[in-house]
């Protein structure tokens, strides 16, 4: 089958990729009878079950394959080819960088057909002409799935030989480099929270810190993002579209903390802000909350300066508490779709919950010190 974006390598490949460019739910099972395709032709889509998709797959029709489900299930098996562009409160925005596509032929896919069918109505809404919905989705039906790990044996040695093992070795330096200006660009930015944490437990005898966790995106991620984003592999290209490959989160304690340690931080003559999502005061359908900032911050090297972008968020304990359960609960597999749904409305009246407990415990704070 001729794919667009045909990116036959993942796992091991992906590295290697990056290091060698760096130089230059759901459904139930339908039988289609006349009317539901008529129906299909109202909707603007078309649902094709398993054997159809296989069919389909193993045609030479140009697919573009879209798997909507999160990336923590695209990542445990997908299908070969298949781009991850998950159904959330996003998936609007980014359907901007498919929209070469509205022509060609698009299969959109996830655990069961809920969301890819809810995908395939966006699709269809923002004029791509030709969706094909999967109604049973990867745990209804026996596809050949693949890992972004499970590049092996002849395929493998097709693509990694000596040769090219070679050049890879030789241009690891560009990637390892790159690496290493987040890494300071992620000290940078823990220092100056730290510091502003212990000035405010000089001057108010509190933190307004609880604790910050860092993370570092891996090159299999970054080749992924590359991928979907379908950029140029290059340092330029990356450091100019990937804006969250340094992060930094700061779990503070009051939401009156969050945005004073933000303002403090923008504050400072060399910061530079880049973009602001503010998911307190408009969070995500999903209950979602927290102050994302994209920042810029110079680091000081041999050579001179450099400016890195650096992704921040500030949350509370209470709405990381709630976003660190709500991602691990989320994305159970084996969950029926009414079962789904009925977690999701729960999941958003816990975030309701939690955000009033967020604004008591201010108030409790706040009496607290006027009486003081």
């Amino acid at each position: 089958m001729k794919v667009i974006n045909n990116f036959k390598v993942l796992g091991i490949v992906s590295i290697l990729i990056l290091s060698l460019g760096f130089i230059a739910g759901c459904s139930s099972k339908n039988k289609v009878s006349n009317t539901i395709q008529q129906s299909e032709e109202t909707k603007g889509y078309e649902n094709i079950d398993g054997k159809q998709t296989e069919k389909l797959l193993n045609s030479d029709k140009d697919v573009l394959i879209i798997d909507v489900r999160s990336e923590y299930e695209y990542e445990k098996g997908h299908l070969l080819n298949a781009i991850n562009l998950p159904y959330d409160d996003d998936f609007k925005s980014e359907l901007n960088e498919i929209i070469d596509y509205k022509d060609k032929t698009v299969l959109v896919y996830c655990r069961s057909g809920n969301r890819s069918e809810k995908a395939a109505v966006k699709l269809v809404d923002n004029g791509f002409k030709n969706v094909k919905n999967v109604t049973d989705g990867v745990d209804e039906y026996d596809y050949k799935l693949v890992k972004v790990d499970s590049i092996t044996g002849r395929e493998a040695e097709k693509i990694i030989n000596d040769e090219f093992l070679d050049i890879v070795h030789e241009n690891m330096r560009p990637m390892n480099e790159l690496m290493t200006y987040y890494r300071c660009a992620i000290m940078e930015i823990e220092t100056k929270f730290n510091v502003l944490n212990e000035e405010f437990s000089l001057q108010y005898d509190r933190n307004p810190i609880e604790h910050i966790k860092t993370r570092l995106k891996s090159p299999e991620s970054i080749a992924k993002k590359i991928k979907k984003k379908e950029i140029e592999f290059s340092i330029e290209a990356v450091q100019e579209h990937i804006k969250d490959i340094a992060g930094v989160r700061v779990i503070c304690s009051f939401p009156e903390d969050i945005y004073m340690l933000a303002e403090c931080l923008l504050n400072q003559d060399d910061i530079k802000l880049i973009e602001k999502k503010d998911y307190i005061k408009n969070p995500k359908k999903s209950g979602y909350r927290s102050l994302h900032l994209i920042i810029e911050v110079p680091i000081f090297l041999q050579s001179g300066k450099k400016s890195i972008s650096v992704e921040v968020q500030l949350r509370t304990i209470a709405m990381d508490f709630w976003a660190s359960l709500e991602h691990k609960l989320r994305y159970k597999k084996n969950i029926d779709t009414d079962e789904t749904e009925i977690i999701e409305r729960e999941l958003l009246v816990c975030s309701e919950i939690s955000a009033d407990l967020d604004k008591r415990m201010e108030e409790i704070r706040n009496r607290i010190e006027n009486r003081l």
